[in-house]
C-alpha cells in the first residue's frame, strides 16, 4: 500500500515544535521559537524542487515522472532538496 503524501504545513509544524520544545525539554519561549524557526525553515527547503528555476512543491510534480504540473516552468526533472 503506498503512503499519501501531504502538503507541508509550516504553521502546525511550528506550532508543535515549540510546545514540545517548552513542556516537554522545558525550554523557554524564544529558545523554543528559535529552534521552530530553524526546523521549518529546513523542512520548507527540504520541500522544494531543486530544478533551476522551479521551487516547486513536490505535490506540484506529476506522480514517478517528475514532470512539473506548471506550465512554463523550465523544469524538467524533480530532486529533492538539500539543506
Amino acid at each position: 500500500m503506498r503512503r499519501e503524501k501531504r502538503r507541508l504545513d509550516p504553521d502546525r509544524l511550528y506550532g508543535r515544535i515549540t510546545h514540545y520544545y517548552m513542556v516537554r525539554k522545558n525550554r523557554s519561549r524564544d529558545e523554543a521559537n528559535r529552534i521552530a524557526r530553524n526546523v521549518v525553515s529546513r523542512e520548507i527547503s527540504k520541500h522544494r524542487c531543486s530544478g533551476e528555476g522551479c521551487g516547486h512543491a513536490p505535490l506540484d510534480h506529476v506522480g514517478d515522472k517528475g514532470a512539473c504540473m506548471f506550465s512554463g516552468c523550465a523544469c524538467d526533472a524533480f530532486a529533492p532538496g538539500r539543506p
